[in-house]
């Protein structure tokens, strides 16, 4: 049994040492916000033929400007799309894959799971250099929910991460199930041995 223990022992060690020295990708991100009393919100949202209808002016991180965030958004299916505008100029695109809604009070908070399929302009400069990216990331509209529409909405958060969404790689895959068989045949062995 102390054997087994050693062993299981030295291998989560190896995994991490190996998790150390492996080189990992660092990808950037710009962000948009608004809400508070130093930094207001403007923009509304609706309920229109069961879409969540909104357009949120929100103020960047990287360059202080303000841009609007127009969504439309099915409010059964949760998916939809996202774009981010300054005057008429369109600077990110992207499509909704989920919405999450949380309801407190009058407060509705909607967070968009958001692939950005075109990203470009400053937005593309700020995030990874380059004249046009690809990105995803996680934005956040709270509105309060009084009788009459449209709502005002109290707080945005934009985030973009460079790149695409992450999945595993096939070596990781691949590292992860030859250790989960080594480990599953030490414990039968062990067991069959009693």
């Amino acid at each position: 049994m102390l054997r087994i223990l050693l062993k299981v022992g030295v291998a989560i060690v190896s995994l991490l040492v190996v998790s150390v020295f492996v080189p990992r990708a660092d990808a950037n991100s710009v962000d948009f916000a608004c809400g508070g009393l130093a930094n207001l919100c403007l923009g509304t949202v609706s309920l229109t033929h069961g879409d969540y209808v909104g357009s949120v002016v929100s103020e960047s991180s990287f360059d202080g400007l303000s841009y609007a965030v127009d969504f439309d958004v099915a409010k059964a299916t949760g998916m939809g799309i996202i774009s981010i505008l300054s005057g008429s100029e369109l600077l990110a695109n992207g499509s909704v894959q989920n919405t999450t809604p949380v309801v407190y009070g009058d407060d509705v908070a909607l967070t968009f799971n958001v692939n950005w399929t075109s990203v470009t302009g400053v937005i593309a400069m700020a995030l990874d250099g380059t004249p046009s990216a690809l990105g995803y990331g996680l934005t956040t509209v709270e509105f309060i929910d009084p009788a009459s529409q449209p709502w005002p909405s109290m707080s945005a958060d934009v985030h973009i991460i460079s790149g695409l969404v992450p999945t595993p790689e096939l070596s990781t895959l691949l590292l992860l199930g030859t250790g989960l068989l080594g480990l599953g045949a030490a414990c039968r062995r062990s067991i069959l041995g009693r």
